[in-house]
């Protein structure tokens, strides 16, 4: 799964099928010239919304920076804000899904990376790209914003 979302809005990006309940490997991918990858853990439950936030890094080595918005922290807090102020959109994920396949090989070596920067991080790093079954907001809470 790939999505590119605009400035002041937030993308709701779900492969087809569905993310099954239980531990999963998402990758989010930041492509200019060359594609990278970054690798966040998440046990989900069914029925839950979770929130990973990206931020653009210019003239970086890491073109993104990736953050998961996890229950009981300040960004939980304010995410409410930024979620709510902002314009949401589902998008048809065809033209994504056609990136990616014609660009698998480098999204295949990105991940390979990600991987091993995985690997040989620390638990600060690992942590903030981890997202336990809680952290995910319910359906009611997402319809109060």
């Amino acid at each position: 799964m790939a999505a590119e979302s605009a400035p002041h809005t937030w993308l709701k990006a779900v492969p087809r099928r569905g993310i099954n309940p239980g531990k999963q490997k998402l990758y989010v991918l930041a492509a200019k010239r060359i594609i990278q990858a970054e690798r966040v853990d998440a046990n989900v439950t069914a029925g839950r919304t979770y929130i990973i936030e990206t931020r653009p890094r210019a003239k970086m080595k890491e073109r993104v920076e990736v953050e998961t918005v996890r229950r009981g922290t300040p960004r939980f807090s304010e995410s409410t804000h930024w979620i709510a102020g902002t314009k949401s959109f589902s998008r048809d994920l065809t033209e994504c899904t056609e990136w990616v396949a014609k660009k698998g090989g480098k999204i295949s070596a990105a991940i390979t990376a990600a991987e091993q920067e995985w690997e040989t991080s620390g638990d600060l790093y690992q942590n903030a790209r981890t997202l336990a079954p809680e952290d995910g907001r319910t359906k009611k809470e997402l319809e109060s914003l």
